[in-house]
């Protein structure tokens, strides 16, 4: 086999580090430290990009592994997300799916609990932007402030009237709705 079929076979698989991420469009790229040589860009490949997608681009340091079609690196895809000792996994039980984010923020669900959990930073907020629906119990331990009505069955909080009220110390009657 001569030197360029070697470099070829060689480069086909190979692991790294990713040195460099560019946000762009129609696709992000990035370059990688392979052994001390540094591609030049690269296509990474994301988790999904068709009439669903994902938007989620890899730390710098991440190990990841470059494919190459024919051996040739300026072809390169690069998948990202092997764990090593730098970025260990983050949990050992298999019924937990975790995402976690480099600001402290923690998503995560139990398949066999069934619980889903979303832990974030102090200071941090989050938005709903649809109709929610509640089915169950709500528990809250801080104040729930509205800018509209608050209905409980057909009694408006800021409409309602009192039956039997007395002027006075004494106490009025029930809401009326």
């Amino acid at each position: 086999m001569n030197a360029d079929t070697i470099r070829r076979l060689e480069n086909i698989v190979r692991f790294g580090q990713i040195d460099s991420v560019t946000p762009s469009s129609p696709f992000h790229t990035v370059t990688v430290s392979l052994n001390g040589i540094v591609t030049g860009q690269l296509r990474l490949l994301n988790a999904r990009a068709g009439k669903d997608q994902t938007h989620d681009l890899p730390s710098k340091g991440e190990e990841c592994l470059v494919l190459s079609p024919s051996g040739e690196l300026a072809q390169g895809v690069v998948i990202v997300g092997l764990n090593n000792d730098e970025f260990p996994t983050i949990s050992q039980n298999p019924n937990v799916v975790i995402r976690m984010f480099e600001d402290g923020a923690v998503i995560s669900y139990d398949k066999k609990a069934h619980h889903l959990g979303a832990i974030l930073p102090n200071g941090a907020t989050a938005t709903i932007k649809a109709d929610l629906l509640v089915d169950g119990k709500l528990h809250c331990t801080k104040d729930i402030t509205t800018d509209a009505d608050v209905k409980a069955g057909d009694i408006s909080l800021k409409k309602h009237k009192t039956s039997g009220v007395q002027s006075g110390s004494n106490t009025s009657g029930v809401p009326s709705p």
